[in-house]
This record gives structure tokens, sequence and C-alpha cells, in this order.
């Protein structure tokens, strides 16, 4: 088979029209710019602002206004300079964002990110509490058994029902259950 010499062709800037002013876009996002991005909006997001009125654990304010503010930074030839809230709520912002062919392929490889990543924070946090309520329920097991009398068996069943209950329930062990249907 022949090899032939690929060669990508960026689109041509376009000229979108904000408050009466025309404004040059560079309607493509490279891999790096797209990367660069990407790190940013997770640094950002998963890093809580003390300032937060919802006092939500993600940023996800502060991580969409920074995008925003990247995006009209890297393909347009708007100058940032003060506050200028209302271009990146606007219909301004939109234009820009249109502009870009392959925006939403990358918003999608950022939200898909997003998701995985908290997806591994709350698997990571379940077995967390996995292991902790598995903890308390044998020091409760152990300090039983120091007295341990015939009638304590009901107690103990009703421990280990609970931990198998416990262990059912996660997160976790459901991933494992059917990993281990599939066959893996």
């Amino acid at each position: 088979m022949e090899k032939k010499e690929f060669v990508f062709n960026q689109p041509e800037l376009k000229i979108v029209e904000i408050n009466g002013q025309e404004i040059t876009v560079r309607p493509f996002l490279s891999l790096a710019e797209q990367l660069a991005l990407i790190n940013n909006y997770i640094d950002t997001y998963f890093t809580p602002d003390e300032n937060n009125i919802s006092k939500d654990e993600y940023n996800l304010w502060g991580a969409e206004y920074a995008l925003k503010l990247a995006i009209v930074d890297f393909c347009s030839s708007i100058e940032i300079k003060g506050a200028f809230e209302n271009l990146l709520y606007g219909k301004g912002y939109q234009e820009i964002e249109n502009a870009i062919v392959n925006y939403w392929d990358f918003r999608e490889l950022l939200d898909e990110t997003v998701k995985n990543i908290k997806s591994q924070i709350i698997q990571k946090n379940s077995l967390a509490s996995l292991v902790e309520k598995a903890g308390l329920i044998l020091n409760d097991l152990g300090e039983s058994m120091k007295n341990f009398k015939p009638e304590d068996l009901n107690k103990l069943k009703e421990a280990g029902k609970e931990l198998i209950s416990s262990i059912n329930e996660s997160p976790i062990a459901k991933e494992v259950f059917a990993d281990s249907e599939r066959g893996k």
C-alpha cells in the first residue's frame, strides 16, 4: 500500500459580529489547547471555592467562567481586560463558541473526563466507608466475644447480615460483581 502525505488544513478564520464590532475567531481548538483547557477546568472544578454561596463541593461556576475566558483568549481577537461578564454570558460568547467547529467534540471529552473523575472519587469514598463500617462491626464483634454467651449468637448473626448487606450495597461491590459476570 502506498502511503500518502496527509496535510491538515485548519479552517479559515471567521468573522463574527458582537455588539457592532467585528471579531476574528480561529475556528479550531488544537489538541494542546484542549488538553490545557481540560486540565485547567479539572483543577478549578475539583477545588471548592471558599466563597461559594451554595457550599457545593465542586466549583462548577468557577470552572465554566475560566473555560469561557480561556476560549475567548485562545480563539478570538478580543483582548481580555477588566470585567466583561456581559460578553461571557450573552450572545457574544455564543457567537465565538458557535464559530469553533470542534467545540462540541471538545466539550463532550471534557464532560466525560469530569464524569469519570467524579465516579472515581465516589468509588474511593465508598470503599473507605465500607472499610470503616467493617471495622466498626468487627470491633463490636470483638467486644461481644469477650463476654460471649450462647444467646448472643443471634446478635452475631445480625452483625454478619449487616456486613453482607453493606458489602452488597457498595457501588464497588456491584462493579466487581458486574465484572465477574462479564468474565473479567
